[in-house]
């Protein structure tokens, strides 16, 4: 029987919660989140006890592993304190901001024993899985042309201004789904190009009876020797935005020295 937890009661906290509770092999012994309300209703509703401290659950529990499921600004230090206790953990995507922060997260990890996974599963998908063997059967490293688009909605009033450097927009948030997927298909990319977008552009989308504005939208190209793949990914929603609009762009060049970043608009941190 393998004892789990989860950190963060929000949605993904909750989907993560449910699946452990429902797992015959599994048992959910604690869930814990800052917000106390959200951890009793999550924690009621599972039959786990509920914390507000991460310490406190791995003190009172001692889970042999950790769902992950705060604000990715959060994910390093919760990583690292999982670790500390011994347990294994379970990071949703993205695994950090940064690949210093990500190699970081692995490097810790190793060290002390625990193992590490990250919720990229797309990949995983059945039909994920069927198409990443008819593209590289009848394309794959002899070339061709990929397209990936990617398209979500979020409803209610936000900023996408306050607080950019915690999120970083929507290629960590969604595009990294489609980034992650093809890099399980086609290896590793020697360049990456990425544009992340603020717009008022409206646009209807046929299976929705309103017209949705694309606030966040990105665009990037993975380049591999001798051909690239496109990707594109937009977040629409439907009330007006409240702040204030730019422009930027990202290119970032991965060598064997690293990964450099330059940006072409001084607006970049306030969109990004």
């Amino acid at each position: 029987m393998v004892k789990a937890s989860v950190i963060g009661c929000g949605g993904m906290g909750t989907i993560h919660a449910e699946r452990y509770a429902s797992m015959p092999d599994v048992e959910l012994v604690g869930v814990c989140d800052v917000n106390e309300r959200s951890a009793s209703v999550l924690g009621k509703l599972t039959g786990a006890g509920f914390y507000t401290d991460v310490q406190q659950m791995f003190d009172s529990e001692k889970p042999d592993v950790v769902s992950i499921t705060v604000p990715t600004f959060l994910h390093l230090p919760i990583v690292k304190l999982a670790a500390d206790n011994g347990v294994h953990v379970i990071c949703e995507k993205p695994l950090a901001l940064s690949a210093v922060e990500a190699e970081e997260a692995i490097q810790y990890c190793e060290q002390r024993g625990v193992r590490l996974f990250v919720g990229h599963v797309v990949r995983f998908f059945p039909s994920y899985r069927q198409l990443t063997e008819s593209a590289t059967r009848f394309g794959g490293v002899r070339g061709g042309v990929y397209h990936a688009k990617r398209a979500a909605l979020i409803r209610g009033r936000f900023s996408l201004v306050q607080g950019s450097e915690q999120k970083r927009g929507v290629i960590l948030d969604l595009m990294i789904h489609d980034i992650d997927y093809i890099l399980g298909a086609f290896g590793e990319v020697s360049e990456v190009y990425a544009f992340n977008h603020l717009s008022r552009s409206w646009t209807t989308l046929p299976h929705l009876p309103i017209p949705e504005r694309h606030d966040r939208a990105a665009r990037s190209v993975l380049g591999y020797p001798g051909r690239s793949i496109p990707l594109s990914s937009t977040r629409a929603r439907t009330e007006s935005y409240g702040g204030q609009l730019g422009r930027g762009s990202l290119r970032v060049l991965r060598s064997q020295s690293g990964i450099r970043r330059t940006a072409s608009s001084r607006r970049l941190k306030a969109c990004c």
